[in-house]
């Protein structure tokens, strides 16, 4: 399944780029965990899976706490089902605001 962003709020809109990189970032989330509670090797490698993983769970603090684990499955699983309790958009909107507040946390943009 394709990824879309809504551009009806125009200051969320990442680059395309931007927006798969985060996406990407959050579906390796297992993985960042994995590196981190393993306290791999390569120190470089441990402290970017560290600022990773805080940037995404400082990035779920922006969303209302009902709609977190919806929202990360959502991203994890490629969009598909919506969890039950809220309309489609509702969704979708909470799902763009936190891949934005990803892209800033990460300094990948303004």
């Amino acid at each position: 399944m394709k990824e879309y962003q809504s551009v009806k709020r125009k200051e969320l809109v990442l680059p395309r780029e931007i927006y798969y990189e985060c996406v990407w970032i959050v579906r390796g989330m297992e993985r960042l965990e994995r590196m981190v509670s393993d306290g791999d090797s390569d120190q470089g490698a441990y402290e970017e899976a560290f600022v990773r993983l805080c940037a995404i769970r400082s990035a779920l603090e922006r969303i209302p706490e009902c709609y977190r684990e919806g929202v990360l499955q959502s991203v994890i699983e490629r969009g598909g089902r919506t969890p039950v309790g809220a309309h489609e958009n509702t969704w979708k909107r909470y799902k763009q605001l936190f891949l934005h507040e990803l892209a800033k946390q990460l300094a990948l943009t303004e």
